[in-house]
């Protein structure tokens, strides 16, 4: 199957999901919620900010404004940014099940939400983008601000009072320093250093990012497991590689040392059988389980080992141009299980979950986009 032919129907699919997930708030907000099978009633800032960076055109540029903003109303003076907000205004800040919350917070909600406004204000006017830069920036930057770190500048989980990691790690219990969550705070910070720069407002919060994003390109390298040649997910528990960083790691152009990037290169190239399952990306190599997760009965996905289509995207593009009948074989066994059985977020076999899941359309749409720019650009 070609990427071109495989970006039309992915675009005309992602299109119908984003459809069958508007839904207004009771205060009449225009809102996307997780899927489109109506077992949401809420706008998951992690969700939205992906949406904002895989499909932003389908979105509709009145509708992404209203998420920003009923997400911005809900942040906390200090700086924690809601895991969702519901149609009925309440905001959820620890994620989990009732009686069985899934760490204090989310670590990872604030570089979303500032990903996601990046996104948005850049495809403003000048004039607007910079009246809302300048509503919003001090909000981003508090809550940027709020994420624990180490001395080394990477996000911390302290493991005698976690939170919750990475939304999509399905409930993994990772603490100390975190690969995935600093990569993510990393990009946050750097979107938003550039925008601020671009429109002239470069002052003492840019530099204060500027300074804290350094860091963490000269520090990540404290989870590189150099005997193997891959990043961990964190340095206590969970102390396991790190799938779904590495390829974003790759994608998102981090800049990493030559031969760092070569050994994470090769060994995704080597071990692309242990990792892809029909297409679809594993947490942990083999589908190994965590060794650690929250104790909610919401994780079974995590426990099971399943494979999942949000990050097939950032696969795909690796494999695109280290083994690109590779690359297409996923986008082939992706797209006939999406028409045939329709978009879950993860599976396994005789297991689904996620039905209607927009953001893993999102996610792989993304992807198959990024290789046809690619090629375009080459």
């Amino acid at each position: 199957m070609s990427f071109d032919s495989g970006l039309e129907r992915l675009t005309g699919l992602t299109r119908s999901l984003v459809n069958a997930s508007m839904k207004n708030a009771n205060d009449g907000t225009a809102l996307f919620v997780t899927n489109s099978v109506g077992k949401s009633d809420a706008l998951w800032t992690r969700d939205f900010g992906y949406l904002m960076e895989s499909c932003p055109e389908l979105l509709g540029m009145d509708r992404v404004q209203s998420c920003i903003e009923y997400i911005i109303r809900a942040a906390r003076l200090d700086g924690m940014i809601p895991d969702c907000v519901g149609t009925d205004g309440e905001a959820v800040y620890a994620a989990g099940v009732n009686g069985a919350p899934a760490g204090m917070a989310a670590l990872d909600c604030a570089a979303f939400l500032t990903l996601a406004v990046c996104g948005f204000l850049e495809q403003l006017p000048g004039a607007k983008a910079k009246g809302l830069f300048a509503a919003w920036e001090p909000i981003l930057m508090r809550a940027l601000c709020s994420v624990s770190i180490s001395v080394k500048g990477l996000v911390l989980n302290d493991a005698r009072r976690p939170d919750l990691p990475y939304g999509y790690a399905g409930g993994a219990l990772k603490t100390g320093q975190l690969f995935m969550e600093s990569l993510l705070l990393w990009r946050a910070m750097r979107r938003l250093e550039a925008l601020g720069d671009r429109m002239d407002l470069f002052h003492t919060d840019c530099f204060v990012l500027h300074r804290r994003a350094e860091m963490i390109e000269r520090n990540i390298y404290v989870l590189f497991e150099e005997r193997v040649g891959v990043f961990l997910a964190a340095d206590g528990f969970c102390r396991q590689p790190d799938l779904w960083g590495m390829f974003y790691l790759l994608d998102t152009g981090f800049p990493l040392q030559k031969e760092v990037k070569r050994a994470v290169s090769r060994w995704l190239l080597e071990n692309r059988e242990r990792c892809v399952c029909r297409g679809r990306i594993s947490h942990l190599p083999d589908g190994n389980p965590w060794e650690r997760c929250f104790p909610s009965g919401a994780q079974t996905a995590a426990r099971t080992g399943a494979y999942w289509a949000l990050p097939s995207g950032w696969a795909m593009r690796f494999y695109s141009g280290t083994d690109r009948a590779f690359a297409e074989q996923m986008l082939r066994e992706l797209l006939e299980d999406f028409e045939k059985n329709g978009v879950w977020a993860c599976t396994d076999d005789g297991y689904a979950a996620g039905e209607g899941s927009l953001v893993s359309a999102a996610g792989v749409l993304y992807g198959v986009r990024r290789i046809v720019e690619d090629r375009t650009m080459s």
